[in-house]
């Protein structure tokens, strides 16, 4: 013992260092112990730290007794400048390889051969654009119904949900099986998991929004539908395994999470369309361009205090997720126009359900661009101290941090389609814009990419604005039931028509239907088909003669039973209505009335 205490005594610093490293162990001890105890235990932090100490006292006693030598500080030295070179060479690499399986992790867990997609789900009523020259752009994206829902304040009768909270979805067990493997695919981005709301059914027709719910989680989604083509075993994806084609399996049907989510698109005042560059931080589509809004239904907003989805939950879902994304106050949106225009379900992620909306904001592009900078500055100092979960929450507010604006007109006119974007045309004046120092400026990008779904909305947003704005609409049968309803509203890009099936003079049924509902539902899908529209004689014609043709294989009939509908339609490139029957009109302040 005194041996050792005259070695320290005549080597002080050997004996301070040595010291230093108990007083650093203690100080690490501790934190692990009162800040991070089950975190440090699990992680072998405590052997880590007690190993550490016993390296340094062995290598204090061993080699800082000889700091009185010039040699041993130049080793010291070589030893601290390699050690630094090679752990900046590890940081290097380690955050290079962290990007690339970034950017290349969509490409893992998400098929992007989108044309060879879209073929595999053809039976499919899938969305279509048409671009000028005449291509055709058949996305993987299934349309379930187009048409402008108002979600004004007051109750929609419009709107009808069907929820049960108490319904949750249980994952198929090859998928548990296998939950590790599958998940670890969406290691790196912001993820937590949330209470979600799963679509068992959704069906928009009639101008009527038709939802039937339960719950499941968004983790769940996570290795159903946002993994679903990820190679788990050999040859096997959930796909493969549960959407093989050529047909999605019905909503009803389905064996995947189906989490109900919705994209929208925020009109400036001044008539410009926003889009957002997504982050790598984001789950799915990073570094590509969204519309204006991309969200799932937050429960926190969309249930109310017993926990069910309701109408007034699902438009303040909406709502919150314009002002957390785009930072656009409540205040700042023009109620008026506020609308799902369309229902849909995504192919690339295995059929997920989603709505579109539309609303114009009461402010400019510059000043939502303005706002915007603004409150991204500001978010991280609402929350002192935030946890891992709120810095998660905080970065997952908004899909990214770059706008780009694009005139409606541009839009309407001057877009073209493709599978993983759009472009736009040299006939615009603008183009792609940015705000830049309080000024809207062109830009030099004349491409963005995009998901299908991301591309595939901004078509059907194309086909609203070229239509003539819709106030209001509704359809009010003679009983609760609406599938007995034999009235029908069909709007497409060129026509907007009221049907009003005919009441049957007769007892006889069509595929246990009033003959006045059958002859609506024959003229509706004839004109979701295509109806020639060149003259009043040829339209009518063409829908008299579908109506006609469907009563082939019904041999027995009197002309009591003969199915029958009133029509009118305004055909919007000829600014004309057209009208068959007894159904009556408004122009301006003028009366129109065709009675029997």
């Amino acid at each position: 013992m005194k041996a050792l205490f005259e070695f320290f005594f005549t080597n002080k610093l050997s004996f301070i260092l040595v010291l230093i490293s108990f007083f650093v162990f203690i100080a690490i001890f501790l934190v692990m112990r009162l800040k991070y105890p089950y975190q440090s235990a699990k992680k072998h932090g405590f052997t880590i730290a007690s190993i550490a100490l016993f390296i340094a006292v062995v290598y204090g006693i061993d080699m800082y007794a000889h700091f009185t030598e010039l040699q041993a500080w130049l080793g010291i030295a070589d030893n601290i400048l390699s050690g630094a070179i090679f752990a900046i060479l590890c940081i290097v690499f380690w955050k290079m390889e962290n990007r690339i399986k970034i950017r290349f992790e969509d490409a893992e867990k998400l098929r992007q051969d989108y044309d060879i997609l879209a073929d595999k789900y053809d039976k499919d009523d899938l969305i279509k654009a048409t671009n000028r020259d005449g291509s055709v752009i058949k996305y993987p994206i299934i349309n379930l119904g187009t048409g402008v829902i108002p979600l004004g304040q007051n109750y929609n009768r419009q709107i009808l949900i069907k929820d049960d909270q108490h319904d949750y979805y249980t994952l198929p067990q090859l998928i548990i099986n296998n939950y590790s493997d599958i998940f670890s695919v969406h290691e790196l981005p912001n993820i937590y998991n949330n209470l979600n709301i799963r679509v068992k059914s959704m069906r928009l027709n009639n101008n009527i929004l038709e939802l039937n719910t339960m719950r499941t989680t968004f983790f769940d989604s996570l290795v159903t539908n946002r993994a679903a083509d990820y190679n788990f075993a050999e040859g096997l994806s959930v796909r493969e395994l549960y959407e093989t084609g050529p047909r999605m399996l019905p909503l009803e049907k389905s064996k995947l999470s189906n989490h109900l989510g919705f994209n929208g698109f925020v009109e400036s005042d001044d008539g410009y369309i926003v889009f957002v560059k997504r982050s790598l931080g984001v789950s799915i589509g990073k570094q590509t361009y969204g519309d204006s809004i991309g969200a799932s239904m937050k429960t926190k907003y969309a249930l109310n205090d017993d926990g069910d989805l309701t109408y007034p939950g699902l438009r303040k879902a909406i709502i919150s997720e314009i002002h957390d994304e785009l930072k656009i106050d409540d205040k700042d949106i023009d109620l008026n126009t506020f609308s799902i225009i369309a229902a849909y379900r995504d192919c690339v992620e295995c059929g997920k359900p989603q709505l579109l909306v539309y609303v114009k904001a009461s402010i400019t592009a510059k000043e939502i661009s303005s706002n915007f900078k603004k409150k991204l500055k500001e978010k991280y100092n609402l929350v002192k101290k935030p946890s891992k979960r709120q810095r998660k929450e905080l970065k997952t507010l908004e899909d990214g941090k770059k706008l780009i604006w694009v005139h409606k007109n541009d839009l309407r006119e001057n877009i073209i389609y493709y599978y993983d974007g759009i472009k736009i045309d040299k006939l615009s004046k603008e183009g792609f814009l940015s705000v830049v120092n309080g000024k809207m400026k062109t830009t030099a990008i004349h491409f963005l990419k995009m998901v299908p779904s991301a591309s595939a909305t901004v078509f059907i947003l194309r086909e609203m604005l070229k239509l003539p704005k819709i106030i209001e609409s509704y359809i009010c049968g003679k009983y609760k039931n609406q599938d007995l309803c034999e009235d029908g509203l069909f709007i497409n890009s060129n026509i907007i028509a009221v049907i009003d099936g005919v009441t049957a003079k007769g007892n006889m049924k069509i595929d246990d239907k009033t003959t006045g509902r059958f002859a609506m539902e024959v003229i509706k899908k004839t004109l979701e088909k295509g109806v020639p529209t060149g003259s009043p004689t040829v339209f009518f014609s063409a829908l008299n003669d579908a109506l006609k043709n469907s009563l082939c294989s019904y041999l027995k009939y009197t002309d009591k039973d003969l199915p029958r509908a009133s029509i009118i339609a305004y055909i919007i490139d000829k600014s004309e209505i057209w009208s068959y029957g007894d159904c009556n009109c408004i122009v301006g302040n003028d009366y129109f009335s065709h009675k029997k």
